[in-house]
């Protein structure tokens, strides 16, 4: 009678931990959801160009209102254009040079920027149960314009922040820079990227 009577008694308990653990797992399911929506794991091509264009003022070699003209404009053959419509010629190759170089493949860069991103692959529901990180770590090679001396480098680094979030401005040459570059190189580019002068 002692060991049923037990048993009836724990019947709930164990159902009040199941509906813990299903409630654990929404909980963690939810924030994997929402790290998806906020951290996207391609660089936002809108974000990325806002940075490179706020750089480009802060060192003084874009005009404000060339910058506050910067659009992308989806064309009917599926791609994006990214342009700078008050801009001078010289003004939008610089920009233009520089998104080529942050969001294609990675060559040999004196600096690379990180910028957290959200886990790539898997379903969900499987990272939410497996407990993985919540974002991790993805490396752009700063464009050899931006990164041929470290002020230059900084200045780009501060409005990638302002437009990505938190990230880091590592050296290649030495220390875990290396390193780091092996790995931003083994990185798949997200973006297919091609310049072309267009006059209108």
């Amino acid at each position: 009678v002692a060991s049923v009577a037990g048993a009836v008694a724990a019947g709930p308990l164990a159902l009040a931990g199941l509906a813990v653990a299903a409630g654990a797992v929404a909980v963690s399911l939810q924030r994997t959801r929402r790290t998806r929506g906020l951290l996207p794991v391609a660089a936002p091509l809108d974000r990325v160009a806002r940075a490179v264009a706020d750089a480009y003022v802060a060192l003084g070699e874009l005009r404000p209102e060339a910058a506050a003209s910067l659009v992308i404009e989806p064309r009917a053959s599926g791609y994006l254009r990214v342009r700078l419509r008050d801009a001078t010629p010289e003004e939008s190759l610089r920009v233009t040079g520089a998104l080529d170089a942050l969001l294609g493949p990675v060559a040999a860069p004196r600096y690379v920027v990180s910028r957290l991103a959200a886990p790539p692959g898997g379903g969900l529901l499987g990272l939410a149960l497996r407990g993985e990180p919540a974002a991790t770590v993805v490396w752009h090679a700063l464009p050899d314009d931006l990164g041929r001396h470290r002020t230059r480098a900084d200045a780009f680094a501060q409005a990638w922040r302002r437009w990505l979030g938190p990230a880091e401005l590592r050296f290649t040459q030495r220390g875990e820079g290396p390193a780091t570059l092996a790995a931003a190189a083994a990185q798949e580019a997200a973006f297919d990227t091609r310049r072309r002068a267009v006059w209108v």
